[in-house]
């Protein structure tokens, strides 16, 4: 495909390009998430797929206008959220999943279906990390114990 130039009709010369993310590696990369011990994989969805997922996060949000709601009905709309992107998370498992595993795991679908979460571990893969580990952190400053003991006269610290 050209572009042309429409006041002189001639072809514009395009500079090569990057690709910048691979939109057909995106298809094949499900995302993995543990729960209960036992990891499960968000996979990535087809438009009618999709659709199924629209209409149960729009029966979630529908909630906030509901003057009586159930734990049950929650956890129904829920299930029919994360099961419309993962078969093998059953409803016992939602049911005994807490709000902050809830919302986690939400945003985390989120991030599948719209994308974010693939092309971030496609620039992840590089790292060669490990999606499941706890981020480790290394502190390199002095504790403030240590801060403190050695501005006291007399005394060392030990450590």
């Amino acid at each position: 495909m050209s572009l042309f130039n429409l006041k002189t009709g001639k072809p514009i010369e395009m500079p090569e390009s990057q690709v910048v993310s691979d939109l057909d590696a995106m298809v094949a990369m499900p995302v993995a998430f543990r729960l209960h011990g036992k990891v499960h994989y968000i996979k990535p969805i087809s438009v009618r797929e999709f659709y199924a997922f629209t209409n149960a996060m729009i029966s979630l949000q529908g909630l906030e206008k509901a003057e009586h709601v159930t734990p049950q009905q929650i956890i129904e709309l829920y299930f029919n959220l994360i099961r419309s992107v993962c078969d093998s998370v059953a409803r016992p498992d939602v049911e005994k999943m807490t709000q902050a595993q809830c919302g986690a795991l939400l945003n985390l679908i989120v991030e599948c279906v719209t994308g974010k979460a693939q092309v971030e571990k496609e620039a992840g893969a590089e790292e060669k990390k490990n999606p499941l580990a706890p981020p480790s952190f290394k502190y390199q400053q002095p504790s403030m114990w240590q801060r403190l003991v050695s501005t006291l006269p007399g005394l060392q610290s030990k450590s």
